[in-house]
Order: structure tokens, then C-alpha cells, then sequence
């Protein structure tokens, strides 16, 4: 088998990179979608033979797979909402409802676990306002925000109620 390492081995996430060895060719590795990790390098054991082998060394990679989820939205809200996935690392927000979604209406969306999703009132069209003038809310006329995370479970619902 492989000999034992005298380094801690080091999780790298991997793009496009030309990996060498002094004196040999190189190897590129390819990831799609971010889902590689290059978890370590090894010396090549002497029974190693295939692709690569006149590299000098063995590359271990796994794949970080992801878990899809089907998820229905109903606005039950009485206004028109609009939702964002918000990118993990930066926190932008891409809009996935093209433009928005109106009362009553069911939007379906395949994602995947932890994926988190805002979700923003509109204000009304005839009056610029957002809320609801038969609540007692703080906030009347201020648009509200609600959010949701994707979880484990099959075929979810998310209502978006009044008040948000």
C-alpha cells in the first residue's frame, strides 16, 4: 500500500492547475462546478501502474456531492414577492423568480440542501406601499423580508403567509 505520510495531509479546494514534477510532464486537473477537493499526494507505491504513472505520484481526489431537493413555494401573502438565492461566500443576491410572483401563485424550484433563499414583498402597484393596512404591524408600509434554507427533507413547502 501506499507508505505513511511524515506531513499532515492538506484539503485544497482545486481549479484548473498544471500540476509538475521536476523532469516529467504534467498533469491538469479539472473540477465542474467547485465539487473537486484535492485531498492529498502520495508517492507513487511501486505495484502503481496506469494513467499518469510516469509521474512519480498518486493523486487522491473526491467529489463533494451535493443533495437536490424539489421545493414548492405558494405566496399566500397577498402582495407580490420576489426571491433571491443568496450565494454562500459573498452574500450576493440572484433573482430566481423572473420577475416576481403574485398572489396565489405556486413557484417550483430544484435546489439543494443548504441553500438559502430570500424572500421580498413588493410594493403595492396602484399604491407604491408595501404591508397590509388591516395588520396593526410596526413596520406598515415598510416591505418585508423573510428567508428559508433548503433542509433534508423531500418535496418541501414553503408558504409565504401574511406578514411574512
Amino acid at each position: 500500500g501506499f507508505p505513511t505520510h511524515p506531513w499532515p495531509m492538506k484539503i485544497k479546494p482545486v481549479s484548473r492547475r498544471r500540476l509538475r514534477r521536476p523532469g516529467s510532464g504534467s498533469l491538469s486537473l479539472l473540477h465542474a462546478a467547485a465539487a473537486l477537493l484535492l485531498v492529498s499526494f502520495a508517492p507513487r507505491p511501486p505495484s502503481f501502474r496506469g494513467v499518469g504513472s510516469d509521474l512519480g505520484f498518486g493523486v487522491a481526489v473526491v467529489q463533494a456531492k451535493q443533495v437536490e431537493r424539489k421545493v414548492t413555494i405558494l405566496n399566500e401573502s397577498g402582495h407580490r414577492v420576489e426571491m433571491h438565492w443568496v450565494a454562500p461566500n459573498t452574500g450576493e443576491r440572484v433573482l430566481q423568480t423572473t420577475p416576481h410572483m403574485f398572489h396565489g401563485a405556486s413557484f417550483n424550484l430544484n435546489s439543494y440542501v443548504s441553500h438559502h433563499f430570500e424572500l421580498r414583498e413588493l410594493p403595492n402597484s396602484r399604491t407604491g406601499l408595501c404591508g397590509d393596512s388591516d395588520t396593526t404591524d410596526d413596520n406598515e408600509g415598510s416591505c418585508r423580508v423573510g428567508y428559508f434554507t433548503v433542509n433534508e427533507n423531500e418535496d418541501q413547502i414553503v408558504f409565504i403567509r401574511r406578514g411574512m
